[in-house]
C-alpha cells in the first residue's frame, strides 16, 4: 500500500492534536506528522526522510536524534507555526533537551524555541514509521525547487551558488548535479 494514497494522508485540523515523530539512523533521519482524530487515531499529514552528510554520521546518538526533531520542525514549520504539538522520539535523553549545553544543541533549541512543543519519550516499537523513514535514505537525494528555495530568497539571502551550495551540504544535501541545480534555480 502506498504511503501517499487517499485516505492514507490527511489534511492538517488544528482543533485536533498534532503530533510529530523523528527518529534517526547512521544514516540518516526520518519524520512523520500526525494528526490524532477524537477517537485517538492517528493519521499521518506528512513523511519526511533526509541522508546525512559524512560530517553528519560523525555525531553522537544525541546530536542526529536532535538534528531529527530540528530539521523537521524547520521543513514543517508552515503546519507548526503558533500551534501546539508534541514530538514523539524513543531516544529518552531529548526530554531533556532544553538542559543540553552541547553548542549544536544550544543552538537548535534556539532556533526553536518560538515553537510551542513538549518532547515526550516512546517506545522504540511505536516510532516504527519515522524509524523506517531514518533507514531508507538515500545518499543520492536531489531537492527540488521549493528545498532550494529555502536556502534563496528574501529572507535567507540572495546568496550566490557556492554559498547556497555550501549552506544546502551542511544540512546534508548532497549530490553530484546539485551544484548545476542551484545555479539553473538562481539563474531564474
Amino acid at each position: 500500500m502506498s504511503l501517499v494514497e487517499a485516505p492514507v494522508l490527511h489534511h492538517i485540523n488544528y482543533e485536533k492534536r498534532i503530533i510529530l515523530r523523528t527518529d534517526a539512523s547512521q544514516d540518516g533521519i526520518g519524520a512523520v506528522l500526525l494528526q490524532e482524530s477524537d477517537n485517538g487515531k492517528r493519521s499521518p499529514v506528512a513523511y519526511l526522510s533526509k541522508s546525512f552528510s559524512a560530517q553528519q554520521k560523525k555525531w553522537s546518538t544525541i546530536e542526529s536524534e536532535a538534528y531529527a526533531i530540528y530539521f523537521a520542525i524547520s521543513q514543517w514549520q508552515e503546519f507548526l507555526t503558533g500551534h501546539p504539538f508534541v514530538v514523539e522520539t524513543d531516544h529518552a535523553n531529548l526530554r531533556y533537551l532544553e538542559k543540553a549545553t552541547a553548542p549544536k544543541l544550544i543552538r537548535w533549541r534556539l532556533q526553536l524555541s518560538s515553537f510551542d512543543f513538549v518532547v515526550r519519550h516512546i517506545p522504540g516499537k511505536e516510532n516504527n514509521v519515522a524509524d523506517t523513514l531514518s533507514r531508507l535514505c538515500a545518499i543520492d537525494d536531489l531537492p527540488d525547487k521549493s528545498i532550494i528555495s529555502r536556502y534563496h530568497n528574501n529572507v535567507t539571502g540572495h546568496l550566490g551558488v557556492q554559498a547556497t551550495l555550501k549552506a544546502m551540504n551542511a544540512d546534508g544535501w548532497q549530490h553530484p548535479d546539485l551544484r548545476e541545480q542551484i545555479a539553473d534555480f538562481i539563474k531564474y
